[in-house]
């Protein structure tokens, strides 16, 4: 991790800037930054603290050349699942949650996506619909 630091460091420097937090500050977050890109599989440990980008790392890196934040890592099921976890451990409901597990029981239940009972223009509509599309990726129906 200390690598990842110096190379972070050294290229904040070639553009006249610096982290603006402490060392452990920083190395706190470039811990948690490659824990969560290793749920969604983007990096690999080698061996102690060193990693590597897998393939799959290299293929969201090409398409996403500005950076790769938690919209990107949810496009993956493997960091779906973590914060899911997350948030039943937290014992909070969340309604977008809620939301999207019904969205995803619709397409169980043979619904379409236009079935959606909520108002486009809302963050449930949007969960709602992210379930629906998901059950259509994970059963492999294309239709409807």
């Amino acid at each position: 991790m200390e690598q990842a630091a110096n190379r972070l460091r050294h290229d904040l420097a070639i553009a006249h800037e610096r982290p603006g937090i402490t060392d452990e500050h920083l190395l706190a977050h470039l811990a948690a930054a490659r824990h969560r890109l290793a749920l969604a599989g983007l990096v690999e440990g080698v061996h102690g603290s060193s990693f590597r980008t897998t393939e799959r790392g290299r293929r969201v890196l090409a398409a996403n050349p500005l950076g790769v934040d938690d919209t990107t890592l949810l496009e993956f099921p493997e960091f779906r699942a973590h914060v899911r976890r997350l948030k039943r451990a937290s014992g909070v409901v969340d309604p977008v949650d809620r939301e999207y597990q019904r969205g995803f029981a619709a397409f169980l239940l043979g619904r379409t996506h236009a079935d959606n009972p909520h108002r486009s223009d809302t963050v449930v509509h949007q969960a709602w619909e992210n379930g629906w599309f998901e059950a259509r990726d994970v059963i492999g129906n294309g239709g409807k």
